[in-house]
């Protein structure tokens, strides 16, 4: 964990939700990405996301080469998976971590808490919480997410 580290800013319009377990606001913002899937990650200890180009390339390659089996593209995300580096936040990026709140810590259950791999690895849609890192292949690439709530706009996801 490198806390000295200072990553660029990227503002991103977004939305407050209340965690269901504290009931505080959370600011979040959605990337989605309908092509092939993508191999995202969240940290275990906090909000940092793994979202590498040379990730994507991989699966890319993967599905060039015909494979398209649930298995071998399970395989593929526990590969990237632990190919990782450490999150910023000092956690350790796993297939099955989810964002958590910022103020309770708890880890809101993707899925509504059922694991389905298929589900998980065709999900399209990245949640980002305000303040986590996004994990690209270098420092530069990488950024810190700042959500800019839309007034009026605290509708749940």
């Amino acid at each position: 964990m490198n806390k000295t580290l200072e990553y660029e800013e990227e503002v991103r319009t977004g939305s407050l939700t209340k965690c269901p377990f504290c009931g505080e606001d959370i600011a979040f913002t959605t990337l989605t990405n309908w092509d092939a899937p993508v191999p995202f990650f969240y940290s275990n200890l906090g909000n940092d996301v793994a979202l590498r180009k040379s990730d994507i390339k991989r699966v890319d390659e993967y599905f060039l080469s015909g494979k398209k089996s649930l298995p071998e593209l399970e395989e593929l995300w526990n590969k990237i998976v632990n190919s990782l580096p450490p999150a910023p936040d000092g956690g350790k990026f796993e297939l099955w971590s989810n964002v958590k709140c910022p103020h309770c810590k708890t880890e809101i259950p993707y899925n509504k808490g059922v694991r389905d791999i298929n589900i998980r690895i065709w999900d399209p849609h990245i949640i980002l919480i305000d303040g986590a890192v996004v994990l690209d292949d270098t420092f530069e690439d990488s950024w810190r997410v700042k959500v800019k709530v839309v007034q009026g706009d605290d509708k749940a996801n």
